[in-house]
C-alpha cells in the first residue's frame, strides 16, 4: 500500500525489475475500487440533478401558464368594468360610482399582477439556473473521477528497461 493525498492506494500489479518495455506498456496498476465508487456516486448525483432540472423546467412552464391565465382573467375583469362604465348615462349615480371604483381596482390589480408575474419569472429562472449550475458542477466531479481511474494505470513513456527504485519525499515513500 502507498499512502497518497487521496488516502491509501493499493498496488495490484507491478512489472518485474529489469523487464523490457515499449512505449505505452503497462508498468503498474493501482486498485481503482475507491475511485469507481466515487464515479458511481457522482454519476448518480449527476443523473438526479439532471432530472431535477427537467422537473423544474416543467414546473416553471406550468407556473408561467397559470400566471398567464390569471393575467387574462384580470384583463377580462378590467374590460367588464370599462364596459359597465360606458353605460354611464343609463346608470344611477351610485351605480356609476361603484363602476368607477371597480374600474380603478381592476387597473390596480392588473398592474400588481404584471409586476408580480415579472418577479415570479425572474425567481423561477434563478432557481432553474442554480440547479443547472449544480448539475454542471457534478458533471465536472464525474469527469474528475473518471480521469482519476485512468491515472491509476502507469504506463511507460519511453522504451527501455524497468529499474524500480524507492523514492522518499517529505518523509514518505
Amino acid at each position: 500500500q502507498i499512502f497518497g493525498p487521496g488516502g491509501p492506494l493499493t498496488l495490484t500489479r507491478l512489472i518485474r525489475n529489469g523487464s523490457e518495455v515499449k512505449e505505452g506498456d503497462l508498468i503498474a496498476t493501482f486498485d481503482a475500487t475507491n475511485q469507481i465508487d466515487q464515479a458511481r456516486e457522482a454519476q448518480a448525483k449527476f443523473d438526479d440533478l439532471g432530472h431535477q432540472v427537467d422537473q423544474k423546467r416543467a414546473e416553471n412552464r406550468a407556473n408561467a401558464e397559470k400566471r398567464a391565465m390569471d393575467l387574462k382573467q384580470v384583463e377580462a375583469d378590467l374590460g367588464k368594468a370599462e364596459l359597465e362604465l360606458k353605460k354611464g348615462l343609463t346608470l344611477s349615480e351610485i351605480q356609476r360610482l361603484q363602476a368607477e371604483d371597480k374600474l380603478s381596482l381592476a387597473r390596480k390589480h392588473l398592474e400588481s399582477i404584471r409586476k408580480s408575474n415579472a418577479f415570479h419569472d425572474r425567481s423561477d429562472a434563478a432557481a432553474l439556473r442554480i440547479l443547472e449550475l449544480q448539475r454542471d458542477r457534478q458533471k465536472v466531479a464525474l469527469e474528475r473521477a473518471e480521469t482519476n481511474i485512468k491515472r491509476l494505470d502507469i504506463r511507460s513513456t519511453l522504451p527501455g528497461m524497468v529499474a524500480i527504485q524507492n523514492v522518499w519525499r517529505n518523509n514518505s515513500q
